[in-house]
């Protein structure tokens, strides 16, 4: 029969339990805030059982509520203080990825949108990844840790945005299509 009143012999003191911090917080709202968006929509903003390089999958929805094929990854970055990554022109973000992050990224066939997410007001930005990398000639570089993504002020996470993904998801779809074929000889 256990004691009443008495505390248990050997307990760790509060301090060392584990905590959950701002980060886990800011994490946690920022995927709320896209699967909001995307519910919105009609759409499903997934997180995937195990974390390989994103944090949500986007799966699409037709007019009358079928499955379309293809996601859109989406790689999340919160913060509770934007001014540290603040384009010096105030027409966006400077965000640091790891090269061989972005060179993943970059690999994927489908559409890959990264989402800076301002915590503190509830805002968020995003970057056509394989968009940017091609308009600035990305070339893996071995000497490299770092890339640093700018990410546009004007490129706010809206339904507007949400639905833009979903287009950039088809048009990368279409071309695949006629590429694509799995029989022989394309049959």
């Amino acid at each position: 029969m256990a004691r009443r009143g008495r505390p248990r012999q050997n307990a760790l003191p509060p301090n060392l339990y584990p905590r959950r911090t701002r980060e886990h917080i800011i994490s946690h709202l920022s995927v709320r805030a896209v699967q909001w968006l995307a519910a919105k929509c009609g759409f499903i903003a997934e997180a995937p059982e195990h974390d390989y390089g994103y944090d949500l999958y986007l799966y699409t929805f037709d007019a009358e509520g079928r499955p379309e094929f293809g996601t859109v990854a989406i790689q999340l970055k919160a913060t509770d203080n934007l001014q540290p990554y603040r384009l010096a022109d105030n027409s966006g973000m400077a965000f640091p990825v790891e090269q061989r992050h972005l060179q993943y990224w970059k690999d994927n066939f489908l559409p890959v949108i990264f989402i800076l997410y301002d915590a503190a007001n509830q805002a968020g930005y995003w970057l056509y990844v394989q968009r940017y990398l091609h308009e600035i000639d990305f070339v893996a570089d071995p000497n490299q840790a770092f890339v640093t993504l700018r990410v546009p002020l004007k490129n706010v996470l809206n339904e507007a945005a949400i639905q833009e993904f979903r287009r950039y998801k088809e048009l990368v779809r279409g071309r695949m299509a006629e590429v694509v074929h799995h029989g022989e000889n394309g049959r």
